[in-house]
């Protein structure tokens, strides 16, 4: 592993660690905006609020989309296939959900409302399929091959197993932290692994632990 290399994984760690925190503000600044009654204005198209709730989140799954990108680098180096097909799902559902809330949010800002949907419905299938069904392939093959913590491949597995329990729940608030959770926990652990990551890593299996 070269020095530019290692460079690119550390930039990714940071975006990883970036994008965990933006998450997370945005989705508590989302349920905050509906206990206090005003979300109806951050769902009108043509409205700053609109703008301003797609942007965070097409920012935020951006990062972690980049993130995704160091991570793959790493895990990609095993000989398991199915590490290969889950870590390739994972950051092409982050990349459609990224794309997808970004173009509802520049669509939203020109006002067209009809083709804002259209970018929630490339965020929609690239979240819930993409990238949770991803997630819990990865999460399963790392949990076996242990070629990182467990607690990165448990937080992992535990990603489209959260966002399903908390679809079928229901509860405000409780729905969000149940995906929301686990996403912004282990991306973080990941962003956290990456920044250790140095040219003297000879394994290329292994992601700090």
């Amino acid at each position: 592993m070269n020095a530019r290399t290692t460079t690119r994984i550390n930039r990714a760690g940071m975006a990883a660690i970036a994008g965990s925190i933006a998450l997370a503000i945005s989705l508590i600044g989302h349920e905050v905006a509906r206990y206090r009654g005003i979300d109806g204005t951050i769902d009108v198209p043509g409205t700053l609020g609109f703008f301003l709730s797609y942007g965070s989140l097409s920012l935020a799954w951006g990062l972690l989309f980049l993130g995704s990108l160091g991570f793959a680098a790493l895990v990609m180096r095993t000989d398991d296939r199915l590490v290969k097909v889950g870590a390739g799902a994972v950051s092409l559902g982050l990349a459609g959900t990224a794309l997808g809330f970004g173009f509802a949010a520049l669509a939203g800002l020109a006002g067209l409302g009809d083709v804002a949907m259209i970018g929630e419905m490339i965020a929609a299938p690239s979240m819930m399929l993409l990238f949770t069904l991803g997630s819990l392939v990865l999460g399963i093959e790392l949990l076996r091959t242990e070629i990182v913590s467990r607690a990165i491949a448990g937080l992992m597995t535990a990603v489209g197993p959260g966002m399903i329990l908390g679809v079928m729940i229901g509860v405000p608030v409780l729905d969000i932290v149940l995906f929301a959770g686990p996403v912004c926990a282990v991306w973080a652990l990941i962003g956290y692994d990456l920044l250790s990551t140095d040219t003297t890593i000879e394994e290329p299996s292994a992601v700090p632990a």
